[in-house]
């Protein structure tokens, strides 16, 4: 491995050192030599000090201070042998695509912070020597989600630091960050694979840091290119059979089944859909949205993440039986965070074909928004998601198509009636009983012809059932709403395919 007087000085900081080296100083040094060779650093002594040269350039001058020159000749050699014993060890990790071994071995050439991205932004690898309180919120958001912030990407195009340059070149990593980062597209037969960024914190760079740079990103090529031919995006999966069911348009049966199987999801499971809408200019939106919704996609797996033609626009299928809703609503939140969006959620519903009901109903959320004209800054902390539950009265009422009304019934409403089909039960009975009679026991149990404790111990069993909290004025109002139309529906004869 050759080496510049830069990359030799570099690993002799903890030294007493006098630097006389250019800027250009060529990396064409073999080994170190106590006499003159072509392409050798020579050591010698001047005094009580050693003095390190470049055989081709002897104005690029290391002074070591107060050294003999033994030790001077033993400590440059050991610099090269470190160099090649630190390469020869990238290549048995790459060997095993182990590219957290990679970045925490160059840690020890670099002392400065490191990044590896793949070829869709992903990040494969970063130092781990750093806390989030030092490195801060860009640091912490790529730690989390694997991928920038749509801020930070921003700030990487402005920066040209995406651009396809043959070598390294510097950029401010975050909008207020005044300390530099040194970037470098990892490339194989013209197509860039990654990206290797190395953040100026500890020490600052030299031409030495570009060289050691560029060296590994040569070493990284090949690997990274091997994995991209076998690592399709998320994005590459097709879901257009899951937008023309949230479009409410028929689908091909033979590619929703297909699909299905693929995401190990039943055609009768309960799902909801989140929507996000993407706070950004339109010069930029285009750019942001394709590269969140691969961020999306890779942070909410078991999730379909789908795009609609509006500009900003994301939906997220969620099956409730594949992952928790607990889990995809914290990270959906968890990103809200760091990036512009607004988000609203649907009611949970059983079966893939209603998926356009849900749709609807996160949109009418998200129209509600804008219509009674929410603060983002507010929205972001006091209201990070509206639920359409929190909107469904108002649709109720105003909606003024029973069929789809069906589909905002209060969930456990919905749930009663249902297992009073299936198991020819009387809960949901006694209870709209209950709630007729003024949450009247003594009323209720004159009616139902029952003795009051056993009316009093089936009406805590309903309601322990129940997912909301009766008690709750807007839950009674949207409970008692629901009973009503939910007569009428069966009194009217609607098909109840719910």
């Amino acid at each position: 491995m050759k080496l510049s007087m830069w990359m030799i000085a570099n690993r002799l900081t903890s030294f007493d050192l006098e630097l006389h080296i250019k800027n250009d100083a060529k990396q064409v040094l073999k080994s170190a030599r106590q006499v003159y060779a072509n392409d050798c650093a020579v050591v010698t002594a001047r005094g009580s000090n050693v003095i390190c040269y470049d055989a081709s350039d002897v104005a690029n001058q290391i002074i070591i201070k107060n050294m003999s020159v033994t030790q001077g000749m033993e400590l440059v050699q050991s610099v090269f042998d470190f160099y090649q014993d630190w390469i020869d060890e990238i290549k048995q990790q790459l060997k095993d695509f182990n590219y957290q071994k990679v970045i925490d071995l160059s840690w020890n050439v670099f002392h400065n912070p490191i990044l590896l991205f793949n070829g869709n932004h992903r990040i494969l690898a970063m130092s781990r020597y750093y806390t989030d309180e030092e490195m801060g919120i860009e640091w912490s958001y790529l730690k989390e989600f694997g991928y920038p912030s749509m801020e930070h990407f921003q700030v990487m195009r402005s920066n040209n630091m995406l651009r396809d340059v043959e070598y390294a070149q510097l950029f401010a990593f975050t909008k207020n960050d005044s300390s530099n980062a040194m970037s470098s597209p990892i490339r194989f037969r013209d197509k860039i694979c990654g990206r290797l960024i190395v953040l100026e914190k500890d020490r600052k760079f030299n031409q030495g840091d570009v060289e050691l740079l560029n060296i590994l990103v040569n070493e990284l090529r090949l690997p990274l290119a091997e994995q991209k031919s076998e690592d399709k995006t998320l994005s590459e999966i097709n879901f257009d059979c899951l937008g023309n069911l949230l479009d409410g348009t028929g689908t091909n049966i033979q590619s929703l089944t297909f699909l299905l199987s693929y995401m190990q999801w039943n055609i009768n499971d309960y799902y909801k859909v989140y929507k996000i809408k993407i706070q950004e200019s339109q010069e930029t939106l285009t750019v942001k949205e394709r590269f969140f919704l691969e961020t999306l996609r890779r942070n909410t797996m078991g999730c379909a993440v789908l795009k609609k033609e509006k500009g900003g626009e994301l939906y997220i299928i969620h099956n409730l039986h594949h992952s928790p809703e607990s889990a995809v609503k914290e990270r959906l939140l968890n990103l809200a965070k760091y990036n512009r969006f607004f988000l609203t959620e649907s009611l949970e519903f059983q079966g893939i074909y209603h998926l356009n009901f849900l749709r609807e109903q996160a949109d009418y959320a998200m129209d509600l928004i804008h219509i009674y004209h929410y603060d983002p800054d507010m929205l972001a902390e006091h209201l990070p998601c509206i639920s359409f539950y929190n909107c469904a009265i108002e649709y109720l009422i105003t909606s003024g198509n029973l069929g789809k009304s069906m589909y905002a019934l209060h969930p456990d409403i919905l749930r009663l009636w249902r297992e009073r089909c299936r198991d020819k039960d009387h809960k949901l009975d006694t209870y709209i009983c209950y709630l007729e009679n003024g949450r009247s026991l003594k009323k209720a149990a004159e009616h139902l012809h029952l003795h009051r404790n056993t009316l009093v111990y089936r009406i805590n069993k309903i309601q322990e059932s129940l997912h909301y909290h009766s008690d709750d004025l807007y839950t009674m109002d949207y409970i008692r709403l629901s009973i009503r139309i939910l007569y009428i529906l069966e009194k009217r004869g609607f098909p109840l395919n719910i």
